[in-house]
């Protein structure tokens, strides 16, 4: 039976397909959800009803466990023409479902909102609204404006209730949603494709795996590497993604790391470790 792409699944498959392989065939592999993980889950929940009383409307309550459900919910709001918000509404198109987080009437149209508890928009977060946005209008949605809200950097709590019209601001990233649509539906053949595969595809360790948060999958994709005393990851100032890279490549020791690209201090450090001598400035 074919795997439903949800957007999570989606921007997995595009961050790493072999991310999206585990996650969907070798769940017993991830790593225990850690404790900064665990808060920024909850931060995310508390966001969202925070989102949802910042633009007051109907919540579809059915869950993942009943998208059926769901589906005829929000086929039902969307007719009522007393309903102006709907939180959490489901849609499904070529073998895909998404839940939106606020579509909210614009006359004949619905504006899509898709929140973040972030202060700042990475580059991946367009791809999940636009993701939605695309799976909306294939399910037949008339869509106006394709926004992300993020918190606002600006604010300050003030005690007592929050003020919502200053918590968030909102992004319009309309022409850029529009923009990835025929990305979005190459890729998600693509990545259809690759989960009717009988096996994993091969993808080595590098940014990739800890872009945004740690994969839970870095383990198994590790774990054959050699311990060393003197390690490459003892180098000041490179990012993780690039030191999985290095490793991926079988840099592992700090003596083996190539002296091109890196900088004067970087470059002193290993003129110290080479010759076993302290530099003092």
């Amino acid at each position: 039976m074919p795997i439903t792409m949800s957007k999570s699944r989606f921007i997995r498959g595009h961050r790493c397909p072999l991310m999206l392989w585990n996650y969907c065939f070798r769940q017993e592999l991830a790593a225990p959800t850690d404790q900064a993980t665990q808060t920024r889950i909850e931060g995310g929940y508390e966001v969202g009803e925070l989102v949802r009383k910042r633009y007051p409307g109907v919540l579809v309550e059915a869950d993942h466990r009943h998208p059926q459900e769901a589906l005829a919910e929000t086929v039902r709001l969307l007719q009522d023409p007393s309903v102006n918000v709907i939180h959490e509404a489901a849609f499904e198109f070529q073998g895909t479902l998404v839940r939106t987080d606020v579509l909210v009437r614009a006359g004949q149209v619905w504006n899509l909102i898709e929140a973040k508890a972030v202060l700042i928009t990475k580059d991946t977060y367009p791809l999940d609204a636009a993701f939605q946005r695309w799976v909306a209008v294939g399910a037949g949605l008339a869509v106006g404006t394709t926004s992300l809200l993020v918190l606002n950097r600006d604010y300050r709590y003030a005690g007592g209730e929050h003020n919502l019209g200053t918590l968030f601001r909102i992004v319009d990233i309309s022409e850029e949603a529009e923009a990835l649509a025929p990305s979005i539906e190459s890729e998600l053949q693509r990545l259809q494709a690759l989960l009717q595969q009988p096996n994993a595809p091969k993808v080595l360790p590098g940014p990739q795996c800890v872009d945004q948060y740690e994969c839970l999958f870095l383990g198994p994709c590790t774990k054959d590497w050699p311990k060393v005393p003197t390690p490459v990851d003892w180098m000041w100032n490179i990012g993780k993604g690039k030191k999985l890279g290095l490793h991926a490549q079988g840099i592992h020791h700090l003596a083996d790391l190539p002296v091109r690209g890196l900088s004067a201090k970087q470059l002193q450090i290993m003129a110290c470790y080479g010759e076993n001598q302290p530099w003092v400035d």
